[in-house]
C-alpha cells in the first residue's frame, strides 16, 4: 500500500489572542499497489547439462532476468494495469493547466510537431512545482535526446550539455539528468514524448524476492525445466509530481 497525500490543511492568519477562520482538515488517502507474476520455462537437456562448460542454469538466470527488466520497464511506461504494473502513460491528462486532478497527469504541450523546440522543453520543466524540482529527472528516448540537444539559440551554442561523475558523461538537459527509455514514444504528433518528475514520489515499484528458480526434472523426461517467477508491480502514487511532454497534433 502506498499513501496518497495531495491534500493540505488550512491555515490563515489572526490578530493576537484571536483565530483564523481556517478550520479545514486535510486528508491522506491509501493506494494498494497489487503485485503480478512474470514467469518463463527455459529448460536444458541432461546432457548438455553434464557437458556444459559454463553453469547452465545461472546462463538461463541471466537471460530470463534480461527479459524480465525489459517487460517490467515497458509496463512502467505503458502497461495496462491488467496482469501487469500500470504505466504512466495510461492516465488520462488534467482539464485544466494547473488544476490538479487525482488519477490524472498534466500534459504539457511542447510547441511543436517536429522538432522539439527549447521553448516547449522550458515549459514542461516549469509546470512542475518547486517542491519536486530538487529531485526531478528527464524521461525519454534517446534518439528524442538527440532532438534535444541540436537545439541551438541565435549564438549557436547548444541547447544540451553533459557532466562528468566519477569519470562518467552523464546526459543532462536545462541542468536536470536525462534517464534513457526505450518505451517512451518517439516523437510524432500527439506523442507522450517526455516525462518529467520526482520519480521517487511520482512512481512506485513494489518488487517482491526478486528471482525464483524452480527446478523440475519430472514434467520432460531428459530435460531440466528451470521455471523462473518474478512478482512485480508499479503505478503513479503522486500525480502533482509528474508531468508529460506532448507532442503537438
Amino acid at each position: 500500500d502506498a499513501i496518497i497525500d495531495d491534500d493540505e490543511a488550512s491555515g490563515g492568519w489572526a490578530n493576537e489572542g484571536g483565530t483564523s477562520s481556517s478550520t479545514t482538515t486535510a486528508t491522506v488517502g491509501k493506494k494498494t499497489i497489487n503485485v503480478y507474476k512474470l514467469d518463463a520455462e527455459p529448460k536444458a537437456t541432461l546432457e548438455m547439462l553434464a557437458d556444459a562448460g559454463i553453469n547452465v542454469e545461472q546462463w538461463h538466470a541471466n537471460k530470463v532476468s534480461d527479459k524480465f527488466s525489459r517487460l517490467e520497464n515497458t509496463a512502467f511506461v505503458s502497461g495496462s494495469g491488467v496482469n501487469r504494473p500500470r504505466g504512466f502513460l495510461t492516465y488520462s491528462a488534467w482539464s485544466s493547466a494547473g488544476v490538479y486532478e487525482r488519477n490524472k497527469i498534466e500534459q504539457v504541450n511542447l510547441g511543436a510537431t517536429a522538432p522539439l523546440t527549447s521553448d516547449g522543453l522550458i515549459g514542461l520543466q516549469a509546470s512542475l512545482k518547486e517542491p519536486y524540482q530538487a529531485r526531478a529527472a528527464f524521461l525519454m528516448k534517446r534518439l528524442t535526446y538527440g532532438a534535444a540537444t541540436k537545439l541551438k539559440g541565435a549564438d549557436n551554442y547548444y541547447f544540451g550539455n553533459t557532466f562528468l561523475k566519477d569519470g562518467i558523461a552523464i546526459p543532462t538537459l536545462l541542468g536536470k539528468r536525462v534517464i534513457f527509455a526505450d518505451d517512451m514514444e518517439a516523437i510524432a504528433a500527439n506523442a507522450l514524448a517526455i516525462a518529467y518528475a520526482d520519480w521517487s514520489l511520482a512512481y512506485t515499484i513494489v518488487d517482491k524476492l526478486g528471482l525464483t528458480i524452480l527446478r523440475d526434472p519430472y514434467t520432460s523426461k531428459g530435460n531440466v525445466i528451470f521455471y523462473t517467477t518474478k512478482r512485480v508491480g508499479g503505478d503513479v502514487t503522486n500525480f502533482d509530481g509528474i508531468k508529460i511532454g506532448k507532442v503537438a497534433a
